[in-house]
């Protein structure tokens, strides 16, 4: 019995990397990486009378991959990747983490942003993909619990008030 040629349609263990680590087009590992959804409100204005839906740049309810955080300011402020509410393209930007809700870990499949998850500090040293990044995304996670982050149902749209 003669053994059959494997074609591009079988998968093996891990998927390929490119040769060109430019190119937007490669297919990469997952990474480990802490994720949130932005709150669906927020106080702003003088004594936080005004509400706001959302922030600027991202939709209440939107998923965002948090990739870095700055410990010297007690984690006031993280670095974020997202999909715009506007353009719908992914940005990151570093945002207030008041702002974000439901702190969770996740396993990140999307070629971009595990790219991106790669380059930053808190996860770039060590292998994204890793049981050592999982606990590392976990410990933040319970940190930032630990500190009361908020919660809120998972929805998009939250009710218009009459």
């Amino acid at each position: 019995m003669t053994p059959t040629p494997q074609t591009s349609l079988q998968t093996s263990a891990r998927p390929t990397i490119c040769l060109d680590p430019h190119s937007d087009n490669c297919v990469t590992d997952p990474a480990w990486c802490v994720a949130a959804n932005i709150i669906l409100e927020r106080s702003c204005g003088p004594g936080g009378v005004e509400k706001r839906r959302g922030t600027k740049h991202f939709a209440p309810g939107a998923k965002v991959y948090v990739y870095d955080v700055f410990w010297g300011m007690g984690g006031q402020t993280v670095s974020v990747i997202g999909r715009h509410r506007r353009s719908k393209r992914f940005i990151q930007l570093h945002m207030a983490s008041k702002n974000l809700a439901n702190w969770r870990t996740e396993l990140v499949y999307s070629p971009t942003v595990a790219k991106l998850i790669r380059k930053g500090y808190e996860f770039g040293s060590l292998d994204a993909g890793s049981d050592r990044a999982r606990i590392r995304a976990e410990e933040i996670v319970e940190g930032f619990i630990r500190k009361g982050a908020p919660t809120q149902p998972f929805i998009t749209r939250p009710p218009k008030e009459d």
